[in-house]
């Protein structure tokens, strides 16, 4: 049986499923392949025992965007996120804990119980925050620049640059290279202001907050959502597995054909001449097209399903040395009631928030350190959830659901110590978290991979490093999209803007089929 379509969208991931939901939505015959089950990928839960689930992906990493989710009118298909007030609380090794609230004002008031000059400064860094985050939400607009672009393709972030003004273009050019540690005491001195600020944006990474870039990457994800500080940390009510299911439904609705059922893509099927000519499924169909869109890891879709063969030894030579470095874990648990903060109230609005284990600078350094020697740390960076208090359907009959992201951990880590560590470090947040404890679920990166195709578990596909950013992403040259397989195009994290459920990727990838379909 002989399939055809005029696009594919191969991978599996939510990216995929953005980029058939635009194109469909122009007219165009769009089929999607899901790999690992159903098209959506990462965007899923899993359960932990029967009646309880939890997300594979983590909270802290931004979620759909909301252009995106305005354009597929993502809110018809049920999909709502959860603007979680206060946003952080980042809890210490003695117990101490700072909370973070997530309006501007009483924010800065909280700042204030731990510096009156960091309180002062507050408001101009939320400012600097915004206006960051709104040039940077330009470059989002658009794939990026290419490094040898002429002034035409210059024009529209040259714009948007001088919307900045003078002073904050230096401040921004500056900034972008930075460790994030620099950036934040440029600003604060309170050590807990500044983990509480910097721990989330290194969500997946091996990085440290000394590390050069990871300034930028914290100024990116304000891109995402509100401008307020950390105000991309908005999951989905229902887990990622509502943000899957809303897009489905999007895709569906604007004309997309999604296909569960042939177990994902075994090659993608080409011409030396003519570029791509179809795609060969695992249950042994091929659909003829001219163009395929993948948010599959840039190498699984060109040295894997395309092969080196069609590629130059060059090229083949930067894909393959693309660095991933996944080190996030996730653990879901299921418990027979929320837990509670020592002291704190049984409706606290704290566990509606993120809960950061490590709350000094220092920790979430040496927490990334133990990467480097193969091993979990032994007071690793944790973010726990509770996204049963959002909705109580992830914990069917009672109880609730904590789903955490553990940092540094290796590849194929044994799963009981990975979980063993992750009790240790909510001990500190919620004494006697053991006791609640039904039921376990460990997603090592190793798994990860494995089950969702995410090479080395990397929620990036691809280091968010200075030399793999913006345009060098995922390689120098091919950074819109386009690949040199003429109909073969790249979305998903692997591309700028990096990871998350945002979607960004997959409508700039769709844009530029459609700019091709035209020209």
């Amino acid at each position: 049986m002989r399939d055809s379509c005029d696009v594919c969208a191969i991978g599996g991931g939510p990216d995929a499923i953005v980029a058939a939901a635009y194109l469909a939505d122009a007219g165009r015959p769009v089929l999607v392949v899901g790999e690992h089950g159903h098209p959506g990928g990462v965007a899923a839960n899993v359960q932990i025992a029967p009646g309880f689930q939890f997300p594979v992906f983590p909270e802290t990493l931004p979620s759909v965007d909301p252009a995106v989710a305005a354009d597929l009118d993502l809110g018809r298909h049920g999909l709502e996120l959860v603007a979680s007030d206060p946003v952080l609380t980042a809890v210490g090794s003695e117990g101490d804990s700072f909370t973070l609230p997530r309006d501007p004002e009483r924010a800065r008031l909280a700042v204030a119980g731990l510096s009156a000059r960091d309180a002062a400064r507050f408001p101009e860094f939320v400012a600097e925050l915004a206006a960051f985050g709104g040039f940077l939400r330009k470059l989002l607009e658009q794939p990026p620049l290419q490094l040898d672009a002429g002034l035409p393709d210059a024009i529209p972030a040259a714009f948007a640059a001088l919307g900045l003004g003078a002073k904050r273009v230096n401040a921004l050019l500056r900034a972008l290279p930075m460790p994030l540690t620099d950036y934040l005491n440029d600003w604060f001195e309170s050590d807990s202001l500044k983990a509480a600020l910097a721990g989330a944006a290194l969500t997946g990474t091996r990085l440290g907050h000394r590390a050069p870039g990871t300034a930028g990457l914290f100024l990116h994800f304000h891109a995402f959502g509100s401008p307020e500080p950390l105000g991309w940390i908005r999951p989905a009510r229902g887990g990622s597995s509502a943000v899957g299911r809303a897009l489905r439904e999007a895709a569906r609705a604007a004309g997309a054909h999604l296909d569960a059922e042939s177990g994902g893509v075994r090659r993608i099927a080409t011409d030396r001449r003519t570029g791509v000519t179809g795609v060969e499924l695992l249950d042994g169909r091929v659909i003829a097209c001219d163009m395929v869109i993948s948010d599959a890891a840039p190498g699984t879709t060109l040295l894997g399903w395309t092969g080196a063969g069609n590629l130059s030894p060059d090229f083949v030579h930067e894909v393959g040395n693309i660095r991933y470095r996944g080190t996030a874990a996730r653990v879901g648990l299921a418990l027979s009631e929320p837990p509670r903060f020592a002291g704190g109230p049984e409706d606290d609005p704290r566990l509606g928030g993120i809960v950061q284990i490590g709350a000094r600078m220092d920790d979430i350094e040496r927490a990334s350190d133990a990467f480097k020697y193969g091993r979990i740390a032994e007071a690793p960076l944790v973010f726990a959830s509770l996204p049963s208090i959002h909705d109580s359907e992830l914990a069917q009959g009672g109880g609730a659901v904590l789903a955490a992201t553990v940092q540094s951990v290796p590849q194929d880590a044994d799963e009981g110590a990975v979980l063993e560590a992750t009790l240790g470090a909510l001990e500190r947040a919620f004494p006697g978290i053991r006791d609640l404890v039904t039921a376990s679920r460990v997603l090592t990166p190793g798994t990860l991979e494995r089950g969702f195709g995410l090479i080395e578990g990397s929620f990036h596909q691809g280091e968010p490093a200075m030399d793999q950013f913006y345009s060098l992403r995922p390689v120098p040259g091919f950074a819109r999209h386009r690949t040199p397989v003429a109909g073969l195009y790249l979305a998903g994290p692997g591309t700028y803007p990096y990871g998350g459920l945002h979607g960004v990727s997959g409508r700039n990838a769709a844009r530029a089929v459609n700019e091709d379909l035209a020209s």
